[in-house]
């Protein structure tokens, strides 16, 4: 728990520091200012911390005056001599109103109370987290993952991982790394449904590439792009002027 204390006394200071030592020494003091002005300068260079101690009577003015300049989004623990504050004191964020000089059974009563607030807003954000959770499931797409092959009457499983690319001539093939080619008995308009659209990239009517297999991507002629591959591809890989912006995104020339 990260603790800032806004005291002008060092005395007082050096009291409540040691104090909550005793009630936790897991504690951690994130700083101590004395004026309001100060303070003022520390939460413009500092996170918020989880607790605040607050002295109301400040070497510059009632502390109050941190409201009216400052959107303290804070748990506070107003410290103070004075009883008569108490009211302005509940109005703000706070959790307690130690009159001075308080002893450590009273700071502790602080403390638990702080705990007891802070657990009760955590599991109302839990309980939040579990509804939103609950209410908007994340819909997943299992795209394929292997093909089953057929080469002189046998059958192999290709890792979609290993394909280089699928290309249409009468029928429908894919090719691999290794330079190996088979029939698949898919449409390339089915195949671009149920592979992963990041990994592969329907170029043009008659191909479908993996994005490992792109050797070079150069302008060919108003907006064109020639698309060259490894392992090499016969004939020119164009896409069309409507598809290159597409594929520039793809590729994350942009």
């Amino acid at each position: 728990m990260k603790v800032l204390i806004i005291e002008d006394e060092k005395a007082a200071f050096e009291n409540l520091e040691s104090m909550l030592k005793v009630y936790d020494p897991e504690i951690e003091i994130s700083g101590w200012v004395t004026s309001i002005k100060d303070a003022i300068n520390w939460f413009e260079k500092n996170n918020m911390p989880d607790l605040l101690f607050l002295d109301i009577y400040l070497s510059d003015g009632l502390s109050f005056e941190l409201f009216k300049q400052i959107d303290l989004k804070v748990p506070i623990i107003f410290t103070t001599a004075y009883h008569q504050y108490a009211i302005q004191a509940f109005e703000a964020n706070s959790v307690d109103y130690l009159l001075k000089p308080f002893k450590q059974g009273r700071l502790n009563q602080s403390l638990d109370k702080f705990k007891a607030f802070h657990a009760t807003i955590d599991d109302h954000i839990l309980h939040k987290l579990k509804q939103l959770i609950g209410n908007n499931t994340v819909e997943t797409t299992n795209y394929k993952e292997r093909f089953l092959v057929k080469s002189r009457n046998k059958l192999f499983a290709i890792d979609t991982n290993d394909v280089a690319y699928f290309h249409r001539d009468e029928l429908v093939f894919l090719t691999t790394f290794d330079k190996n080619k088979f029939i698949v008995e898919y449409s390339l308009d089915e195949l671009e449904r149920i592979l992963q659209p990041r990994q592969f990239f329907r170029a043009n009517r008659k191909l479908i590439v993996n994005i490992k297999a792109i050797r070079s991507t150069d302008v060919y002629s108003k907006s064109k792009l020639l698309v060259k591959l490894n392992p090499e591809f016969y004939g020119d890989i164009i896409v069309s002027q409507e598809k290159s912006s597409q594929f520039k995104r793809w590729l994350d020339f942009d």
